[in-house]
């Protein structure tokens, strides 16, 4: 019997250049460079977002840095994101770029507050090349939670507070996140976080590649400045090209440890290698376990209502070491699902049969339906003393509208002259509008 985790994880072995581990996350679509924000709704009420295109992260940049906060929200990462073709990452400088340039989600004036969970996702292929401060995948950040989130194959050049994840972080927390990038800055440069202040909730956290500086200043394997309590369960490898040494200034800015050690799951200390991360002893750095399945992919992420369940087409794929295979639903899986009819986000519990052994869960998104008023009609209407209203003629005819009349006209004596009155009606549908 094929067992699809045993050879996803055979994958991970064996991808130990970029090229080869680049395969593992790329789905065949690269960020277009535009910003879509139509996932988001502005009402309180709905406090849970699902991003699932590198259009729509780049569109909550946008939000946060026109200041929408996303305090006490969530935002959901549900793909691995391609910001660029990484083929060549570890080229790119300031002379040597890509297609597309990153803005960071969240500035000095405009912090992101939310909770941003990457459910063991990676966004690959970052560039960012100016001399701006607080550079990073996230610029600024305050009182937020980053959590289950890796940034890879990324180059990032800034002025102060440059790091791969956030460039300062100000009294929020970061735990289950990894960096492997490549780090330039003028001052305060580490290869995950820049700055971190106040706060002492960076948790199982650890970065590879290199940090450099463009003029004297702070720097750090994986926080440049830390003004917190010790942090010791987070990693760096010694092997990192870092200006004096990678400990960064501060108060104790996580362990330096060796390649071969950071091949080892008894360096890191209080993991959680059953259910969020996995490693392969002596072969590879921890990685998510999500990262690992998680190259299996939808052919479609967002649907609009229907008021009925919403089911993913087959066949789904996945990568293995370069190649897309197709799994076909009731002959190498089965579904079920969860949320799946109204607005919102969905889940599917993907579970292999057959000849493939695995089981995952992956979300997406039902968004509304954008139903309007193509046309009234009966709008002429004889007075007979009781509420009425026109006939409205939906844009879709799979969903008629209705309407409720909220006023009419009235009189005491039948003989006296009505005169023309015009009423109002509202749609009684308007969740679908």
């Amino acid at each position: 019997m094929k067992n699809l985790i045993k050879t996803l994880a055979i994958t991970a072995i064996i991808a130990t250049t970029a090229t080869a581990q680049w395969f593992q996350i790329w789905d065949g679509t690269f960020w277009d460079g535009t910003a879509n924000t139509e996932w988001y709704n502005p009402d309180p009420v709905v406090t849970s977002f699902l991003i699932t295109t590198a259009e729509e992260l780049a569109g909550l940049a946008q939000l946060v840095n026109s200041g929408v906060s996303f305090a006490g929200r969530t935002i959901n990462l549900a793909k691995h994101i391609a910001l660029n073709n990484a083929y060549n990452w570890e080229n790119w400088s300031a002379t040597i770029a890509p297609a597309n340039s990153w803005t960071p989600i969240g500035n000095q004036n405009n912090p992101f507050r939310g909770r941003f969970n990457g459910n063991g996702f990676l966004v690959a292929g970052m560039y960012i090349s100016n001399n701006i401060n607080n550079q990073g995948l996230f610029g600024h950040t305050s009182g937020s939670t980053i959590e289950n989130i890796g940034v890879v194959y990324s180059y990032v050049r800034g002025g102060s507070n440059v790091g791969g994840l956030v460039g300062e972080n100000r009294d929020g927390m970061i735990r289950n996140c990894y960096a492997h990038v490549n780090i330039v800055g003028a001052s305060t440069v580490g290869a995950l976080i820049g700055q971190n202040l106040i706060t002492n909730q960076i948790i199982n956290c650890y970065a590879t590649g290199s940090v450099s500086l463009t003029t004297p200043g702070h720097s750090g394997g994986l926080i440049a400045t830390h003004t917190g309590h010790p942090i010791p369960t987070c990693y760096f490898d010694t092997r990192m090209q870092i200006p004096g040494g990678g400990l960064g200034t501060g108060d104790w800015n996580g362990t330096r440890v060796t390649t071969e050690q950071m091949m080892q799951r008894s360096t890191f200390v209080g993991w959680d290698f059953d259910n969020i991360w996995y490693i392969e002893e002596g072969l590879s750095y921890p990685q998510f376990r999500n990262q690992n399945l998680s190259i299996i992919t939808l052919p479609q992420y967002v649907f609009v209502y229907t008021g009925e369940p919403i089911l993913v087409p087959s066949p789904v794929e996945f990568w293995d070491r370069g190649q897309r295979f197709s799994l076909t639903e009731n002959v190498d899986y089965t579904t079920s699902y969860s949320n799946n009819v109204n607005t919102g986000t969905a889940t599917v519990v993907l579970r292999g049969i057959g000849d493939y052994s695995f089981e995952i869960a992956k979300q997406f998104r039902i968004d509304r339906r954008n139903v309007s008023v193509e046309r009234w009609e009966n709008t002429t209407l004889q007075w007979h003393g009781a509420p009425q209203a026109p006939t409205p003629i939906s844009s879709d005819p799979n969903f008629p509208l209705t309407v409720t009349p909220q006023s009419f006209h009235t009189v005491r004596n039948a003989s006296v002259s009505i005169p023309s009155y015009t009423a109002t009606a509202t749609i009684a549908n308007p969740i679908m509008v």
